[in-house]
């Protein structure tokens, strides 16, 4: 489950996405027809590793029972913590938020080649001290 909300989200918005291999719980998405979101699920395939007291691995799935094949569950709206690219403690209020496409990352910077997809407002300033992280208001 999603450990970054920040100002919860609507319930009755919430849909079940295609979403690319190795995306997990509270990765901001887009949908094929860009609508930004935020994962509350892993992907249904997602596993993670974990290293044993002796040593050995193991493996196991994360992913959400019952989802359809390479889908994770979505939320489309609410205020969520992100590291945003270009953001710092002085990034004012409703300053846009971008998706860059071909890598998942957010960032304040439009973009040329391709645009970024607009993926919400800068909600609030906490903890950008920390990485360049703040809450981000997915689409609005």
């Amino acid at each position: 489950m999603a450990q970054n909300l920040v100002y919860d989200f609507t319930q009755k918005l919430v849909r079940e996405w295609p979403v690319a291999s190795g995306i997990l719980s509270g990765a901001p998405v887009l949908s094929v027809s860009k609508e930004p979101g935020v994962t509350i699920t892993a992907r249904s395939d997602a596993t993670k590793t974990d290293t044993l007291p002796d040593g050995s691995t193991i493996t196991y799935a994360i992913g959400s029972a019952g989802q359809t094949a390479g889908s994770a569950t979505v939320a489309t709206d609410g205020s969520w913590f992100f590291p945003v690219i270009g953001a710092s403690a002085t990034t004012p209020k409703n300053t846009k938020v971008y998706q860059i496409e071909a890598s998942g990352l957010l960032t304040l910077t439009v973009g040329t080649t391709p645009v970024n997809a607009s993926f919400g407002v800068v909600d609030s300033n906490l903890g950008t001290a920390l990485a360049a992280k703040t809450t981000v208001k997915i689409g609005a």
